[in-house]
């Protein structure tokens, strides 16, 4: 029965496949489809910009050391300056300090957290050129 209903289909395709040509691509097709690629690509290219750039990082460093040169030029043996004024006791009489200045680290401790510190500022660098090489890739 099944067979009966395919006939049909079956002629009709035979018919439009005897009348149809078949298509050939260009004779430039490949170079087009790679010029059509390589210009992708290169419209992918993403230039790295610094979030602050050396500018800025010079007028915070100048910004810095005017700051650091005029503590010093300013002190004086005589303090009873505008540095009387000021009040540091809150930084260091204080709850949170009261309760952290009895904590105790063994040195086992101690030293876990100098060579995970020390590992952590080795591996920064490398993460850091690593991921630069992989955005350059792009």
């Amino acid at each position: 029965m099944k067979e009966n209903e395919d006939k049909p289909i079956e002629k009709l395709i035979t018919k439009v496949m005897q009348t149809s040509t078949l298509e050939t691509p260009s004779f430039d097709f490949s170079s087009q489809v790679m010029s059509h690629i390589e210009a992708f690509e290169n419209n992918k290219v993403i230039i790295y910009q610094p979030l602050i750039s050396k500018k800025v990082w010079a007028v915070i460093f100048g910004c810095f050391v005017a700051f650091m040169v005029c503590i010093f030029m300013t002190t004086s043996k005589d303090t009873s300056r505008w540095t009387n004024a000021l009040n540091f006791s809150m930084f260091f009489n204080n709850d949170i300090s009261k309760l952290l200045s009895g904590v105790v680290f063994s040195k086992t401790t101690t030293y876990i957290l100098m060579i995970a510190t020390v590992m952590l500022l080795v591996q920064l660098p490398m993460l850091k050129s690593y991921f630069d090489k992989r955005l350059k890739a792009f």
